[in-house]
């Protein structure tokens, strides 16, 4: 009986050392200010693995999710109260909004949060940032901020990409699919 009201306040108190953690990482990367332009040099090929390697899976994703937006707001039109060229400003309005920012954010937090996490904590477990400490390098200056700051940057150029990609596979289900002409 007292374990089990133990383990929900344990949970509890885990979550907000996990989130006082993050809070003080996040201080130690801007507070490190001063030494971004040393390591400022690795945003761009951050930039390149963030980015670059997520185009295909972006412009994959948010391709089928236009098909799909279309379909389905054919599907809904079929009833014959609502003309089928509205499909159009449909997926535009929802793949514009909605989708390709949350399809992007979904890939960049599952596909890159892996990388970078699989990447820092082999670092630390080959005693890697450790070296970095011993050299008078500034571990979260070296390794975090620059994988920040090309998140931040490639975000909305891949969006952009998801942008246009949904509402080219919209295009294309609509015209192929229901009749729907591409004016």
């Amino acid at each position: 009986m007292f374990r089990i009201l133990i383990y929900p306040v344990n949970t509890f108190i885990r979550f907000f050392e996990g989130v006082g953690e993050y809070v003080l990482l996040m201080t130690k990367m801007f507070r490190s200010v001063r030494s971004w332009n040393l390591y400022l040099g690795f945003t761009v090929d951050q930039m390149v693995n963030i980015g670059a390697q997520s185009i295909p899976i972006v412009m994959l994703t948010s391709l089928f999710s236009g098909m799909v937006t279309s379909v389905q707001a054919a599907y809904q039109f079929e009833s014959g109260f609502v003309p089928n060229w509205f499909v159009g400003s449909v997926v535009g309005e929802s793949v514009l909004l909605e989708l390709a920012p949350m399809i992007t954010g979904l890939v960049m937090t599952g596909k890159i949060g892996a990388t970078i996490t699989a990447e820092i904590g082999t670092m630390r477990v080959t005693e890697q940032i450790d070296a970095l400490e011993s050299l008078s390098f500034d571990p979260v200056s070296f390794l975090i901020m620059p994988r920040i700051l090309a998140a931040a940057i490639m975000f909305p150029i891949l969006v952009i990409v998801a942008d246009f990609c949904g509402i080219l596979g919209g295009l294309f289900a609509a015209h192929s699919a229901m009749d729907v002409s591409t004016q």
